[in-house]
């Protein structure tokens, strides 16, 4: 779909993503929300057909209404050896981000403002962010 109207993204520019978020309007308790329903990575274009290889890290099971990583990734592989990490502590900053997300969620943080303040408090320092909104057992 990128790469048709009226979007019409230049192949080189797609081959130049990491990761490609795929969204669908679904139903989960006969609400209508919109879902990402695929997380993939892109890694690489195929020599002879010239598409794009993609490889899926996350998937929504539509009965849990969550996502499962349903395989291995790359980039999450590339910051955990950036950052000199062991794959201990990148699950722990995972599991911190993740308890940042739905406090955000859980208390109606949704204004650009508002959610910009919050990522850069973490940013800046992560326990005093998870000190200063109550989320006390990442600490």
């Amino acid at each position: 779909r990128l790469e048709n109207p009226p979007i019409n993204v230049p192949r080189p520019m797609i081959e130049a993503l990491d990761i490609v978020s795929v969204q669908a309007q679904t139903y989960v308790n006969d609400k209508r929300v919109r879902r990402n329903t695929e997380i993939a990575e892109i890694v690489g274009l195929d020599p002879h057909t010239k598409m794009l290889r993609t490889s899926t890290v996350f998937q929504w099971d539509s009965v849990k209404d969550e996502h499962v990583m349903v395989g291995t990734s790359k980039a999450l592989e590339d910051i955990r050896r950036n950052r000199g990490w062991s794959a201990r502590e990148l699950q722990e900053e995972l599991d911190r981000r993740r308890a940042i997300l739905e406090y955000m969620a859980e208390n109606n943080v949704m204004t650009f403002k508002d959610v910009a303040n919050v990522i850069y408090a973490y940013q800046v320092d992560p326990d005093k962010a998870m000190r200063i909104l109550g989320i006390s057992e990442y600490i």
